[in-house]
C-alpha cells in the first residue's frame, strides 16, 4: 500500500514539474492574457496597441517579471524592447534579462538602461546550454515604462548522447 502512495505522488509531481516546462522551440507575441506552458509573471500588464506586433507586455514597476521555465538546453533568446514614457520626460532606469540554472540563482544576460523610446528594437541573447530559466525584470524603475513584444527562445545545439562501453571478459 505504501509503495502504490509513493509511486501515485511521484507520478503526479512528475506531471506537475513537466507541465511546468515550456518545451523548446518556445515563442509569445502577446496576443492573448494566457501565458504559454512554463512561462509566469509577476505585475506586468499589456499595451493594447503598441508593440512590435501588438499587443505587448508592460513593465511599469521596479519587480515586474517574466520569467520562462525552459525544459531543455536553449538556444538564442530573441526579443524586442522598447521605452515608453510621458511627453515631455525621459526614461530612467535599468531593466535586465537574467539566466538561472535552478530558478534561485540569476546571471545577467543583457542590462538595459536605455532603450529605444517608442521604437521597437531587436535583441538577441545567447544562454548558457545548462540555463532552465530566463528572466526580464525590471530591475529599477525611475521613470518610464518597458515594452516587450515577439519572444523566442530557439533549441539549443544537441548535446552528446552518453553511451556506455561494456566489455566482457
Amino acid at each position: 500500500m505504501k509503495n502504490i502512495f509513493y509511486t501515485l505522488a511521484f507520478v503526479f509531481v512528475s506531471g506537475f514539474m513537466l507541465k511546468a516546462q515550456a518545451i523548446l522551440p518556445t515563442s509569445w507575441s502577446f496576443t492573448n492574457t494566457n501565458l504559454p506552458t512554463g512561462w509566469t509573471q509577476l505585475g506586468t500588464l499589456f499595451y493594447s496597441a503598441s508593440g512590435n506586433t501588438p499587443p505587448a507586455m508592460k513593465f511599469d514597476g521596479t519587480g515586474d517579471y517574466l520569467e520562462i521555465n525552459i525544459a531543455s538546453n536553449p538556444g538564442a533568446v530573441t526579443y524586442y524592447l522598447a521605452g515608453n514614457i510621458a511627453t515631455g520626460s525621459s526614461f530612467t532606469g535599468t531593466f535586465t534579462v537574467e539566466e538561472s540554472i535552478d530558478g534561485n540563482t540569476w546571471t545577467t544576460l543583457h542590462t538595459h538602461t536605455a532603450p529605444t523610446i517608442g521604437s521597437y528594437t531587436q535583441y538577441t541573447d545567447n544562454p548558457l546550454a545548462s540555463t532552465r530559466y530566463i528572466r526580464f525584470i525590471f530591475t529599477n524603475k525611475q521613470s518610464g515604462n518597458i515594452g516587450l513584444d515577439d519572444v523566442s527562445i530557439a533549441i539549443g545545439a544537441a548535446t552528446p548522447e552518453q553511451e556506455i562501453n561494456v566489455k566482457q571478459g
